[in-house]
């Protein structure tokens, strides 16, 4: 007895279909490759400038009691657009390229290959490099009233300052 055999899962009657199917797996990783890269592209972390004392007295960040209420600074890091506008025209021109200037259907695939290999590579070194840089940030040497700078590439940081709330009596 002879056992029919399967097509391919990805195959399709038109020409040029191994490209696109290529076509078709690189949209959808470049997808989800900036899914991914915007929901674990999120932290936040934050600092204030004294406290409360046991009395309920405010505190500056030296211990001394203080009449004015200490300021807080709230860091939030989010994902960069620009590292979304690089993912897709990586994409975007190397499948021009593949399709413009390909003598062949190989050369084609191995083009398409290759931009599925650097749009989650872009998302993977924009994703380390803002959140290594976002957790140097030295919130300690930060005083209320002066100038905060901070360096985050391949993210984008909202900076909030606010007055610390005061806590609940029980």
């Amino acid at each position: 007895m002879k056992l029919k055999t399967r097509p391919p899962k990805h195959t399709t009657v038109l020409p040029g279909g191994r490209v696109l199917d290529r076509i078709m797996r690189l949209l959808v990783a470049s997808v989800a490759t900036g899914l991914i890269y915007g929901l674990l592209a999120y932290a936040s972390k934050s600092s204030c400038a004294g406290g409360f004392a046991a009395s309920g007295e405010y505190v500056d960040t030296s211990g001394n009691t203080t009449e004015s209420v200490p300021s807080c600074i709230y860091l939030t890091l989010e994902p960069s657009g620009w590292v979304y506008l690089v993912m897709a025209l990586t994409a975007i021109v190397l499948l021009s390229r593949a399709i413009r200037n390909s003598p062949n259907e190989a050369t084609a695939l191995h083009l398409i290959r290759w931009a599925g290999m650097i749009v989650p590579l872009i998302a993977v070194a924009a994703l380390v490099i803002s959140q290594v840089s976002f957790m140097l940030v030295p919130l300690q040497e930060w005083a209320p009233g002066s100038d905060f700078s901070y360096f985050v590439p391949f993210g984008s940081v909202d900076l909030e300052i606010t007055n610390m709330t005061t806590p609940s009596q029980p």
